[in-house]
């Protein structure tokens, strides 16, 4: 018969075994950074316009890249700052 004390220390020691493949899981795998087109932040941010956020990147507030050349480039704004920025 199994006492009280060794059900309850298996049961940490697969806890335990757990989360420690799940770290090892995390840390293979790569950071995905996705990255939004200014019409695509529109509709992750219903209500927002085009303009809105094209002026929150001209200003600084809001961090972005630009892709091709010039200002004719297209502007990409990470997801994760956007919802940051807009308190998601």
């Amino acid at each position: 018969m199994i006492t009280k004390e060794k059900s309850t220390e298996n049961i940490i020691k697969q806890l335990i075994e757990s989360i420690r493949a799940e770290e090892t899981e995390r840390e293979s795998k790569p950071e995905v950074i996705e990255m939004l087109s200014i019409p695509q932040c529109c509709q992750v941010i219903q209500g927002v316009s085009q303009s809105t956020i094209r002026i929150l990147a001209k200003t600084g507030k809001l961090p972005f890249i630009r892709t091709g050349r010039g200002e004719h480039g297209k502007i990409l704004i990470r997801k994760s700052d956007l919802l940051a920025y807009f308190g998601g």
